[in-house]
């Protein structure tokens, strides 16, 4: 397991996954200090610490974390989003949210705001249309994404376990711990990742499902792994 705390600070992010890559550098290009300056005043509000840090470490491009999935999280999108939204003078985006990433096939990314002093959580949006909640803060869908890029390879080799169910990431994760895996501090109610000396999961958990991407050093390990969940979680099987 990758030691790491809650941070802020998007060095902290830095060196968790390039351990999590074996040391290899993260290839990026930050946004300019202008470019963010005028982000924060198309925008209005107070943006989460690490994702300013996000912006200027990886605003302009970022080909490996993918925070985002399809939809676009680079700066150019974003201003262009925002400016269109005034000269049209018409919003497209959730109402108290900020779009941290432009839409595509699966939706745009958006930051909503609650209660003053509540860090906002991230959902999935069409235009003005709120989907599922996918993280508590950006900081640990930040960090879940990161921890995902390096675990989960493409092409995949990883299981995939999944149900219907609501309630199935605490009980994932249950079961998990008395196989010997520790579950990381970046985890919420929307998804969780844990670890063990030589296995790891990756789970995601909306109001209709739960899937699980299980790997380990050894296809039979996982294999052997796949088949305790699939027991005892009662998940089905989809991957290899």
């Amino acid at each position: 397991m990758i030691s790491t705390a809650a941070s802020d600070d998007i060095r902290a992010f830095i060196d968790f996954v390039e351990r999590l890559s074996g040391g290899a550098s993260l290839s990026r290009e930050g946004a300019t200090e202008e470019q963010i300056q005028r982000f924060l005043e198309l925008v209005q509000r107070p943006l989460p610490p690490l994702y300013l840090g996000y912006l200027r470490e990886f605003g302009r491009q970022e080909r490996v974390i993918r925070f985002a999935d399809d939809a676009r999280p680079d700066i150019d999108s974003l201003l262009r989003l925002y400016e269109d939204q005034v000269k049209r003078g018409k919003p497209s985006i959730p109402r108290k949210g900020v779009t941290i990433a432009a839409q595509s096939v699966s939706g745009a990314r958006t930051l909503i705001y609650g209660r003053a002093n509540w860090e906002p959580i991230v959902v999935e949006n069409w235009e003005k249309g709120v989907g599922e909640t996918i993280a508590r803060s950006f900081r640990n869908l930040l960090y879940r994404k990161g921890f995902s890029a390096f675990r989960l390879p493409d092409p995949p080799r990883y299981a995939i376990l999944a149900n219907n169910r609501q309630d199935t990431l605490r009980e994932a994760l249950s079961f998990g711990a008395s196989l010997g895996f520790e579950p990381y501090w970046f985890n919420d109610a929307y998804g969780a990742c844990a670890e063990s000396e030589d296995a790891w999961f990756v789970c995601q958990q909306d109001s209709r499902s739960f899937v699980m991407y299980l790997d380990a050093h050894s296809a039979a390990h996982r294999d052997a792994l796949k088949k305790k969940f699939v027991e005892k979680v009662e998940l089905k099987s989809s991957g290899s």
